[in-house]
């Protein structure tokens, strides 16, 4: 009787609605079949439960987890994935070509986001050293019962090369991210990271020899640091840094010369950057090539400070919002371009928006100059000037050129 019937519903036709019912049936099968295909095949990480951690913020993990990495090493895994929890660390974990994966939410990981935390309870060593080819993503670090005192023990160590970073949060480090002077991170990847009142550094990168990029890193403090940097760059042959944003510190992105052996200088573009309530926007010390495009910098002494002999610094666009001092103060440059930027204060100051001193060449092209002070001012130690289609609507230009090359025309003056 059962073969029956079977025959005879596969003989009967089926409606127009009943067939494609079956067929979107059929098909989520098959995603579905697909999706857990892909899991088992693609997703090759070993949980950290699996080796004993608790999570539960108060046993200590730190052997559960260096287990797990231990055992993906040696079963030629992916990595460790980290479920939802909190996480005792009481000594460093040390990821080579493996990954720590937690929970990705598809969003900037901010301070109310809840993601699978590493409580760092050690401050004489790094929390996380990453080697050649380690990423970490979806994971909060954050020191709870106490800080680091020095840069020998950052949140996370760079020790090797292609190591990438993203989806992170990062709590109360003395250094959140840097690189040993031994090192070199070169094609670093770093993107959606909230670091949140470090004592000293936020992001720190030296003797990276290929290319390094960083995206939508947001450093921010509660209480504005005594010194420090948001960001502090050192040589880099190449990179794209897109997306930095600093709030309440001394400079937001420092560009230094790394006068460490395999040390060097900076070579790269700053682009859609943000500084607010920093001492000073960007500063740039050394001969280093520097490209800053757009961004809204908001400073309460120096916008961009430039000093370097041979330093290369072209400034297109953006708003330079200063209270005290220069908006771009050249101490010394060989050549600098400022284009189609905006200069304004937020109360009267003595001091120019531009002051330009010691530049083989300086070009002012299209620029801003609100009301709030003098617009422009060239030293005498300026060889060649071209002052060109700026608007100044209160302040001017002071030209103390002793060289006779220069072109300043189609300028409007108030």
């Amino acid at each position: 009787m059962r073969i029956k019937i079977i025959h005879r519903r596969a003989a009967w036709p089926m409606s127009g609605y009943r067939a494609l019912a079956a067929g979107s049936l059929f098909a989520l099968a098959l995603l579905g079949a697909a999706a857990r295909l892909m899991a088992q095949t693609s997703i090759n990480d070993i949980s950290v439960k699996d080796y004993g951690a608790t999570g539960n913020g108060v046993t200590d993990d730190t052997a559960a987890f260096q287990n797990a990495i231990a055992a993906a090493q040696s079963l030629n895994q992916n990595g460790v994935y980290v479920p939802m929890g909190k996480y005792v660390i009481t000594a460093s974990l040390t990821l080579n070509g493996l990954e720590m994966l937690g929970k990705f939410a598809g969003g900037w990981p901010a301070d109310v986001m809840p993601m699978p935390t590493l409580l760092l309870r050690h401050y004489t060593e790094p929390g996380l050293i990453l080697q050649d080819g380690a990423s970490v993503h979806g994971i909060a670090l954050r020191y709870d019962s106490g800080s680091p005192s020095n840069s020998i023990a950052p949140a996370i160590s760079l020790q090797g090369q292609g190591v990438t970073l993203s989806s992170l949060r990062i709590q109360y480090p003395y250094d959140a991210i840097t690189t040993p002077s031994t090192s070199t991170p070169s094609r670093a990847r770093f993107s959606d990271i909230f670091i949140v009142q470090p004592m000293n550094v936020g992001v720190q990168i030296s003797k990276a020899y290929d290319f390094v990029q960083l995206h939508h890193i947001e450093v921010w403090c509660n209480n504005h640091l005594p010194t420090g940097s948001a960001f502090r760059f050192g040589r880099i042959d190449g990179g794209t840094f897109n997306g930095l944003v600093s709030y309440l510190v001394p400079t937001g992105v420092e560009i230094y010369t790394d006068t460490d052996p395999g040390g060097g200088t900076f070579t790269g573009s700053l682009l859609d950057c943000c500084s607010d309530q920093a001492s000073t926007g960007v500063s740039v010390t050394g001969d280093h090539t520097v490209n800053i495009t757009a961004g809204d910098w908001d400073c309460n002494s120096y916008g961009a400070v430039i000093n370097g002999t041979n330093a290369q610094v072209t400034i297109n666009g953006g708003k330079w919002h200063v209270n005290a001092a220069q908006g771009v103060k050249i101490v010394q440059a060989a050549n600098v371009v400022l284009n189609a930027c905006m200069f304004y204060r937020s109360s009267s100051s003595s001091a120019t928006f531009v002051l330009a001193a010691n530049c083989t060449t300086v070009t002012v092209n299209a620029c801003q100059f609100l009301p709030g002070s003098t617009g422009l001012l060239l030293d005498s130690t300026v060889q060649r000037a071209v002052i060109t289609a700026n608007s100044f609507e209160a302040g001017s230009i002071i030209n103390n050129m002793t060289s006779n090359k220069q072109i300043i025309s189609n300028n409007l003056l108030p």
